[in-house]
């Protein structure tokens, strides 16, 4: 996969709320000029600490917190003009403020967006198309400033499509770094590394650049999950396991297959509509299955010691050569 620099897109679709007092949208525009704002009267900003409710996801034994909405953020959610990338049209059925164990997550790839001291003005909206209003089937996470509604969106990193953060795919790897990671990427573009991932690993294998990458794929043993340096980023405290150094090429780094432990996606449509993770299998296409994971990589082992030698192999895995 190649990097795609990416920003988060801040997309406006306000339409305009009359103000209550005066009937008229009145404030200025901060920033971008071509942004427009909805507008509700009087200075205003989000309540620091509405009346919570509590909900559970369905990946989590315990409940989060599920932050009411005042009304005056309410009718400014109701006003915006929720569209996805095709124009589609989409109608708020319920909104909420943005769960910050969530926003977290999102950080991890928009720190400036989804910053702690950002997190009481997000919020997010449960939305159903306009085709079928009881249904919810998408969720737009919204900040709300000065009385103006900011639908957020990013990029998808191999499709360029504009996705809300929630449609991007969470990760997590392996102990010591289990921590919910966001990817830049959606679940349809994520299928397409799914089905050719197993195939580059052993292409990989197969060819090592040097004895040092040889060597740690070994010890690292079989990859039948999915990996990618660059949507699914290796955490500092796991790098040594999965980056040689080639002292003959320059001490050029190589980087090797680390691959996720879990991958889920954030369904607007779960728990009738109040939205939770779904889990998502990170196999690889043409993988062996769990159960036969461990007489499959004995067989390339064996393949290996046939040709190169059991002593040599051996001593590659156990780290005496």
């Amino acid at each position: 996969m190649s990097s795609v620099p990416s920003t988060s897109n801040i997309v406006v679709n306000s339409k305009d709320v009359e103000s209550k007092d005066s009937g008229n949208s009145t404030g200025t525009n901060s920033g971008n000029p071509n942004l427009s704002k909805a507008q509700v009267s009087g200075s205003f900003s989000p309540p620091a600490s509405p009346n919570p409710k509590r909900r559970r996801t369905n990946d989590q034994v315990k409940e989060v917190e599920v932050m009411a909405v005042s009304d005056e953020v309410k009718a400014v959610l109701a006003a915006t003009d929720l569209k996805d990338e095709d124009e589609n049209s989409f109608a708020m059925v319920s909104c909420c403020g943005l769960d910050p164990a969530r926003a977290a997550i999102y950080a991890s790839i928009e720190p400036d967006v989804f910053a702690a001291d950002k997190v009481p003005n997000l919020y997010s909206i449960s939305a159903a198309a306009s085709e079928d209003p009881s249904t919810v089937v998408k969720e737009f996470i919204v900040s709300v400033e000065g009385g103006a509604a900011t639908v957020i969106t990013r990029d998808c990193e191999i499709t360029c499509a504009q996705l809300s953060h929630s449609e991007m795919i969470e990760y997590r790897f392996e102990d010591p770094c289990p921590e919910w990671k966001l990817a830049p990427v959606s679940q349809d573009a994520l299928q397409a590394y799914i089905d050719s991932k197993f195939l580059a690993w052993k292409k990989q294998l197969d060819n090592p650049s040097c004895e040092a990458e040889f060597r740690r794929m070994l010890q690292n043993g079989l990859v039948s999950r999915i990996y990618d340096r660059v949507m699914f980023i290796t955490p500092d405290a796991l790098k040594s396991k999965y980056e040689v150094v080639d002292e003959k090429n320059n001490n050029k780094i190589i980087h090797l297959p680390h691959p996720v432990q879990e991958l889920r996606v954030w369904s607007a449509a779960e728990n009738a509509g109040q939205g939770g993770y779904v889990s998502m299998n990170p196999h690889l296409k043409g993988a062996p299955s769990e159960a036969e994971e461990a007489s499959y990589w004995e067989g390339i082992l064996k393949a290996f010691r046939d040709e190169r030698g059991a002593e040599y192999i051996d001593g590659l895995i156990n780290g005496t050569k």
